[in-house]
């Protein structure tokens, strides 16, 4: 029941309203003039009875009534024994020439500045808190009793003064262009204004109060700790993207700051976007990421861990080598892979292990495998990039060691059947592109994602051992494999039950075997040198990330990696907070 009480609470507390932080038991106005004191709703017994019928009156009622929060649970006003005092009343006008009725002018709370403390709500120049009665241009404007007035004046309250209101009143004591009140020449026609669209220019405080993107108030704080944004946010469509840039209203920190709606609650506009966005997911016939997996990230993100887009040539896929036909693995020279990357684990003794491969794919990201991340939570904590000989500092290379934000692998990674064996790591910092350093191109396009990659043959790199159970290479090493048909690879892992030869990977290897990626190579990507028309040159696509083996380079058993073009969808998630198609 109580739950219900403050969902109904909050469904009309969130339009048109100005909080007051009040501690709990403060003296308070209630709403009939009288002596109350601010405090939950649950300990106010005859507002509780009131939220129960639930109807329009009784919500308003409580909707004046609200004064603050006592954690998640709203306060009231609630009326004590005390002897009521004469409510507030504004100065009544003199220049009517028609009855009407009196509209009480009810300036609710807001967070009190000190008398005279410099301000500035809403004309955007210089004012001071003080006395409505001592502030001439909005003292006239309380003559005028219709609600845009109203409305006006309860955006320039900033506390009290005894009994009386206090307003952020203009320096000169004339209003810098506030936004005046329609005149009260009689018009003929009637006219409806629209509501003016809020945006937040101005960068306001944490914590400030702010007019939330539906019209009701909330609290300028940083989006990831807004959680109906970010449920929102799941649902990734350009009406969701235009509601959180309406509420973005500053940045901290950790990233930007949105006005969130001051209850935990979506507003109806918000209710009907995230149904829209559930209806489109369910009818489309597009794979997209399990809710589960866009839970365990995307909600947990902040939007400077995405980036606009993935890459093109001539940024990505540049190499300074020149690779005729490689016969057995060589030695990388300086500037042939660099987008190759290190990644680094915490031994017991506090000393890094350099156990996995991996490729920058933006100034942010790394694309690795997932087993690389499995039950490394812990431990992985580190990307070098730009390396070329770990026990040298005279080749030229120049390794940058960039700390890891956070390990994303895929939802559906099986330890044990290595499928959906990719991940991404972000990295805590943006990288600067340099000849050394630069991400390898991702093949986005339609040709590419259909091309199967069979009878090419790409290139793995790393850091690994050279033979199984054999030393790890300290000079980066390169081999050139062919792609084998997905029907051969099936056959030759046949006698593995668990493992799964499908769509989600690539095979490459010889027949007879020799060479191969290896321990520690994983995570690394399989490259394939691809010419580009109109630059005339070749750029490097990464179509692979390696995934398993029999061994290393056993005879017929080709190295399995998991297949990029597959997983184009699944990147573009986790790198861009979207899919392009």
């Amino acid at each position: 029941m109580a739950k219900t009480i403050c969902v109904l609470l909050c469904a009309c507390l969130i339009f048109q309203t100005v909080w007051c932080q009040f501690i709990a038991g403060e003296t308070c106005d209630t709403i009939d003039g009288g002596v109350g004191s601010c405090i939950s709703l649950y300990n106010c017994q005859s507002y509780v009875n009131l939220a129960k019928k639930a109807t329009a009156q009784s919500m308003q009622i409580l909707r004046k009534a609200h004064c603050g929060f006592e954690g998640n649970n709203p306060k009231v006003c609630c009326p004590s024994p005390s002897v009521p005092t004469a409510p507030l009343q504004r100065p009544t006008s003199s220049a009517t020439t028609t009855t009407t009725t009196t509209v009480p002018l009810v300036i609710e709370k807001a967070k009190s500045l000190p008398q005279g403390e410099t301000c500035d709500i809403v004309s955007g120049g210089g004012s001071t808190c003080i006395s409505i009665y001592k502030c001439q241009p909005y003292l006239s404007l309380t003559q005028e009793a219709r609600p845009e007035v109203m409305q006006f004046l309860r955006k320039v309250h900033c506390g009290f003064e005894g009994d009386n209101p206090k307003v952020c009143c203009p320096l000169a004591g004339i209003l810098t262009a506030p936004p005046q009140p329609p005149t009260s020449t009689t018009t003929t026609t009637t006219t409806s204004t629209a509501a003016p669209v809020k945006a937040m220019a101005k960068s306001l405080r944490e914590g400030a109060i702010c007019d939330s993107v539906d019209g009701g108030l909330g609290s300028c704080i940083s989006f990831f700790n807004c959680r109906p944004y970010m449920r929102l946010l799941r649902k990734n469509t350009s009406e969701v993207r235009q509601v959180l840039r309406n509420a973005h209203c500053g940045f901290d920190r950790k990233g930007p700051r949105v006005c969130c709606p001051l209850f935990d609650t979506l507003t109806d506009s918000q209710q009907r976007l995230s149904s829209t966005a559930t209806t489109t997911t369910t009818t489309t016939t597009t794979t997209a990421a399990p809710e589960t997996e866009m839970s365990k990230t995307l909600s947990d993100r902040q939007l400077s861990d995405f980036v606009d887009s993935l890459p093109d040539p001539p940024v990505c896929g540049v190499s300074s080598g020149s690779f005729s036909r490689v016969v057995g693995g060589e030695k990388a020279k300086l500037g042939d892979f660099p987008w190759m990357a290190l990644l680094g684990y915490k031994n017991r003794n506090g000393d890094t292990n350099w156990l996995c491969g991996g490729s920058l794919i933006s100034s942010r990201h790394i694309l690795t495998a997932a087993h690389c991340i499995h039950n490394h939570e812990n431990d992985l904590y580190v990307v070098r990039l730009g390396e070329l000989d770990l026990t040298k500092e005279d080749e030229g290379a120049t390794p940058y060691d960039v700390l890891i934000k956070q390990k994303i692998k895929h939802a559906e990674y099986s330890a044990n059947a290595y499928t959906n064996d990719i991940g991404i790591l972000i990295l805590d910092k943006d990288v600067e592109f340099t000849d050394l350093i630069r991400p390898i191109c991702i093949p986005k396009d339609n040709k590419l994602r259909a091309n199967s990659f069979e009878d090419y043959n790409p290139l793995v790199a790393g850091w690994g051992q050279t033979t199984y159970k054999g030393q790890f290479a300290s000079h980066l090493q390169f081999a050139q494999l062919p792609v084998v048909s997905n029907d051969f690879c099936t056959q030759a892992y046949a006698a593995y039950e668990a493992q799964k030869i499908d769509e989600r990977v690539l095979c490459a290897g010889y027949n007879l075997g020799g060479k191969d990626a290896c321990q520690g190579d994983s995570g690394g990507p399989l490259m394939q040198p691809i010419w580009s028309p109109v630059q005339f040159k070749n750029y490097y696509y990464q179509i692979g990330v390696v995934s398993y083996g029999r061994k290393c380079a056993e005879a017929g058993f080709p190295g399995v990696y998991s297949r990029i073009t597959h997983f184009i969808p699944w990147i573009e998630e986790q790198v861009l907070g979207q899919t392009s198609q």
